[in-house]
């Protein structure tokens, strides 16, 4: 077969030859039907098995082909003494690089240890594949030993510094609600708390680097649909210790800081409380689609037009000479510096701005996006649509989300009360302001 020969022509180190034999044996399974073929294939791994200077973990790994691959039975007491020779099972399995020869080692093991239990125990966060790891997990279940796994798990959490990949690949089995050892809400705030921890534990180590990433992906995809799904059914002790762990998290940039306090306030608003420093406000502005647009023209505008025009009021009024009785040049130049900051201020105002989705509104409670039909104490109706300082239009009942009105009300749902300038309010209906 032709597929052979390239294979096994020229010179080529063990794992070369084990790594083309094994692809193979893998993609052309008809190769091993050939009796003649088999026993080229078969010859050149026991002839380097016998020459070569191997390694354990290499000589293993040929056996491992031959015994499973090659269905070489007379091998298996061969197999099952190198095994045995291997003082730290976990690093043989990490150093081998075919994942079907790490999954039958792991398989093997049941018939050789009878403690092997205790074993796939001490190797579950030990092994670098998340599919092996899955696998030792289906094992020990079928095999009635979730107690054991339980404890297992309760550890991990509590030092997620010491396994982070596991922590992860656990992380990543809860939001997919494929994990049972994290399906209920106490025990899946408990791993999101220990991902954060860990977040800011790795994310300023350079070997972690690719990991933090991950996470980080993880977090904020899909505008932090991760964070607002657990924010959702959070009761405020959590919200409280999200925002403190999350600060601590230097891999969240400033402004990621800034959505997830927003995040926050939007169901919780009373753990925000007003953050100014050297006179800014650095919370997050929402907006409508329409409201950054406006916005942003409005910045484009005084960029490109009026201090273009401003530019050459200034050039005109400076060729009448005498600067300092130059009334027009004066004034020219206070336009200038008036624009400057407003454009200064709007960039920065722009710069926090959050677009209000459907993802943002509260379903059941007063928060950003919401129209909400309220009742006062003498029976008078009245709908107000809750939006951010850009969209505010006090004529058509539009309210700043940061109104102190507002802020009175938000997170009441429907039927709950709240008082307000010696009036008091009852809250009777609640839609998304887009529908």
């Amino acid at each position: 077969d032709d597929r052979v020969k390239k294979a096994f022509s020229g010179k080529h180190t063990f794992s070369q030859i084990l790594n083309a034999a094994y692809s193979l044996v893998k993609d052309f399974p008809e190769v091993i039907k050939d009796p003649a073929t088999k026993e080229i294939i078969s010859q050149k791994i026991k002839s380097l098995l016998i020459s070569e200077e191997l390694s354990l973990t290499q000589q293993i790994q040929g056996l491992l082909f031959l015994e499973s691959f090659l269905s070489e039975k007379d091998q298996k007491e061969a197999l099952f003494n190198a095994i045995k020779r291997v003082r730290y099972l976990e690093k043989l399995i990490n150093d081998i690089e075919i994942i079907a020869f790490k999954k039958h080692i792991l398989i093997l093991v049941q018939d050789l240890f009878e403690d092997w239990k205790k074993m796939y125990i001490e190797f579950l966060f030990k092994i670098d594949q998340n599919q092996l790891r899955d696998f030792i997990v289906k094992e020990l279940i079928s095999h009635n030993a979730e107690k054991e796994l339980q404890k297992q798990f309760e550890e991990l959490v509590e030092h997620p510094q010491k396994y982070p990949e596991a922590v992860v690949w656990n992380f990543q089995k809860m939001l997919s609600n494929d994990s049972i050892f994290f399906a209920d809400n106490k025990s899946r705030f408990i791993l999101f708390e220990s991902i954060l921890i860990l977040f800011a534990y790795i994310e300023p180590r350079p070997e972690y680097k690719d990991l933090a990433k991950k996470i980080y992906n993880i977090l904020t995809q899909k505008r932090f649909e991760v964070v607002r799904d657990f924010l959702k059914i959070a009761d405020e002790h959590f919200a409280q210790e999200f925002l403190l762990l999350a600060s601590k998290c230097l891999g969240f940039s400033d402004h990621d800081q800034k959505i997830l306090r927003s995040l926050v306030e939007v169901v919780h608003p009373s753990l925000i409380k007003e953050k100014k420093h050297s006179g800014e406000d650095f919370e997050v502005i929402w907006t409508t689609q329409q409201g950054y647009m406006l916005c942003k023209n409005k910045i484009n505008h005084i960029g490109t037009v009026e201090l273009v025009h401003n530019a050459k009021e200034i050039e005109e009024a400076r060729s009448h000479g005498d600067l300092r009785e130059n009334a027009p040049y004066k004034a020219a130049l206070e336009r200038r510096d008036r624009l400057q900051q407003e454009l200064k201020k709007l960039s920065e105002e722009l710069h926090r701005a959050q677009i209000i989705s459907d993802e943002d509104i509260p379903k059941d409670r007063i928060g950003i996006g919401i129209t909400v039909e309220l009742e006062n104490a003498n029976g008078k109706k009245i709908t107000y649509t809750v939006l951010g300082p850009w969209d505010a239009d006090p004529e058509k009942n539009i309210l700043s989300f940061h109104s102190k009105f507002v802020q009175s009300m938000l997170g009441k749902k429907i039927g709950q009360k709240f008082s307000f300038r010696d009036d008091e309010y009852t809250v009777l209906h609640l839609k998304p302001y887009c529908k």
